[in-house]
């Protein structure tokens, strides 16, 4: 990881399922992973739909209460269509003081590299501000 650091300005570690999801045997988690990196912050990553609102506020609860800093919330796999409670999801979740980084548009793996290159930057706006970068 020191290698990483060093030689980019960000380093984007992907946890999938969960905050609290273990990753060792030992019983450790993605929360242990993120307090074992110095200067370390999180990206909460939610779905659009029923239920997001409440996983969202448990995991930021529990970023809060280990001490893990938050950047912000990524809605993902957003719907080209969304609906009524999918954008009141997304509302609410802008208005909070972490506030939405953006969101990532559902089919976005299975899109061409350099589609996928030349699109991500504006899925995420939010995302540049809290890192200071353009």
């Amino acid at each position: 990881m020191t290698a990483l650091t060093a030689s980019h300005d960000h380093v984007l570690v992907e946890g999938a399922g969960g905050l609290l999801v273990e990753l060792t045997e030992a019983g450790e988690t993605l929360a242990d992973l993120a307090l074992a990196l110095p200067g370390a912050a999180a990206i909460v990553v939610a779905r659009s739909a029923l239920g997001t609102l409440n996983h969202t506020m448990l995991t930021r609860e529990a970023l809060q209460g280990r001490g893990i800093r938050s950047l912000g919330t990524v809605l993902g796999s957003w719907p080209a269509s969304p609906s009524h409670l999918e954008r009141t999801n997304r509302d609410h979740l802008a208005a909070r003081p972490d506030g939405l980084l953006g969101a990532v548009p559902h089919g976005a793996p299975t899109r061409d590299p350099a589609q996928f290159r030349d699109a991500a930057p504006t899925w995420l706006p939010g995302l540049g501000q809290r890192l200071g970068t353009p």
